[in-house]
Formats: structure tokens, C-alpha cells, sequence
């Protein structure tokens, strides 16, 4: 708890040895998480089959030092917007790397199980990767408070009130 408090009230003073254990007890956050989502996937499956579409995400990343700060404020760096994604259907697999947003989960459960999309949805199916075609999106646009961040494939733009980045 105190270690947690100095790396978000003064994370200029966490020391080297403070942060190997910050990470090792992010590590051992993820840990524990991985092993009770093998227990529910284990469960979904069991209860419902395995044609079950199943996904896990995360609405954030933490940072850990990497821009100064830790936890996950209003940044917007990668490390806080590039989470994973992982969607199993039945017979499909593989890896991507397209720019997607949380925004496009919705239509994609919706789309892998036949049920048309609402077009109030802003989001787009990503069904048609797991067939293996391109996806139209180029692009994603992040936001919290006043800070907004756009990526595509090569450009990061990240302006706040008090300044702009572009990685």
C-alpha cells in the first residue's frame, strides 16, 4: 500500500529496487488473473461447448515508469492504449496486428453470431480478419478528458492542453 501510494503521489522517488517490485507484483496480478480466466473459459466451455465465442480484453494498460509516471491516468501512451485482444471462435485462429478499438468488440460478438449490427454502433466487426480479409480501418482515435490521441499505422499524435507529442 505505501509502495503504491509513493509510485502515484511521487513517482520521481520510486528507486530501482521499488520498481522491480512494482513490476513483480504487476506480474503476479496478471498471474493470478490468466489462471481464473482458464478456470472461467474452462467452465464456458463445459456449460455451453466449445463453439462458444469467447474474448478477453482490457479497457487499459498500467504504466510502470515508462513516461514518469505509473498506474493509468490520462496519458495515452501506448502503454495504456495497447492492450491485447483475444477472440476465439470456432475453426478460426491466427495473429493480427490491425489497428482496432474496444469500440469494434461489440459488432464483432454480434457479427460471429449472425445478428445484425445496429447502426448506431460505432465500432466495426473484426469477423473478417478471422476469414482473412483486410479490415477497412485505418485508423483509431482515443480520448480522455482533454486529451485525445490519434494512431494509424505509422503516426501517433498525442495533444493535451499543455502540449502535443508525435512518436
Amino acid at each position: 500500500v505505501k509502495l503504491r501510494r509513493k509510485m502515484v503521489d511521487e513517482p520521481e522517488k520510486v528507486t530501482e529496487s521499488e520498481l522491480n517490485d512494482i513490476i513483480d507484483l504487476y506480474d503476479g496480478e496478471i498471474r493470478f488473473v490468466d489462471s481464473q480466466v482458464e478456470r472461467l473459459v474452462e467452465a464456458i466451455q463445459t456449460y455451453w461447448g466449445s463453439g462458444t465465442v469467447v474474448a478477453f480484453t482490457s479497457d487499459h494498460g498500467d504504466e510502470l515508469g515508462d513516461h514518469g509516471t505509473f498506474s493509468h491516468g490520462s496519458t495515452l501512451y501506448d502503454e495504456l492504449l495497447h492492450v491485447p485482444l483475444l477472440v476465439k471462435t470456432e475453426g478460426g485462429g491466427g495473429t493480427h496486428n490491425e489497428i482496432v478499438g474496444l469500440m469494434d468488440v461489440p459488432p464483432t460478438f454480434l457479427d460471429c453470431v449472425g445478428v445484425d449490427i445496429p447502426e448506431m454502433f460505432e465500432g466495426e466487426s473484426l469477423k473478417p480478419l478471422f476469414d482473412g480479409e483486410p479490415l477497412g480501418q485505418k485508423y483509431v482515435i482515443g480520448d480522455q478528458g482533454e486529451t485525445v490521441s490519434y494512431r494509424d499505422d505509422t503516426w501517433k499524435y498525442i495533444t493535451r492542453p499543455d502540449r502535443s507529442e508525435l512518436y
